[in-house]
């Protein structure tokens, strides 16, 4: 957990082996909610652990959105898609994606795809962290809205 977490904010590491390492879906949550934030991981190799198949594939489909990605916006546009999809979506994964791109991309459009998706109080906590962070006039208004 405690590497997922320098993590968030690497903007250099490109390639993880973590094979072997006795890795249970607790810690791999932490992984796939770093990777929610982190455009840079194009390469994650976590064989011989005991990760759930669905988790397994929520952080292949996040690695490979960074492989495939032109750049971090992108790469940010492509997880808020995956999150509001029906099948791999969750409040958690909006949520995390929300605060990341209040920090990295606060002019963005893609908040409004995330809109639908966040609940009354989250969506308090999101707008009181977006004044707080001078993010964009229109997510504000968007966040107000909601």
């Amino acid at each position: 957990k405690a590497l997922a977490e320098v993590l968030r904010t690497n903007a250099t590491l490109k390639l993880l082996y973590l094979n072997n390492n006795n890795i249970t879906d607790a810690s791999a949550k932490a992984l796939a909610e770093m990777l929610c934030v982190n455009a840079t991981v194009t390469h994650l190799h976590l064989a011989g652990n005991q990760i759930s198949t669905d988790l397994k594939e929520k952080i292949n489909q996040l690695v490979e959105i960074n492989k495939e990605a032109s750049s971090p916006h992108e790469a940010f546009r492509q997880k808020v898609e995956l999150a509001v999809s029906s099948e791999h979506g969750s409040s958690e994964d909006v949520m995390t994606l929300a605060q990341a791109g209040l920090e990295r991309f606060p002019e963005s459009e893609h908040f409004k795809d995330l809109a639908a998706y966040i609940d009354l109080e989250t969506g308090r906590n999101l707008y009181g962290l977006a004044a707080e962070r001078g993010a964009g006039a229109a997510l504000v208004s968007l966040l107000r809205a909601h």
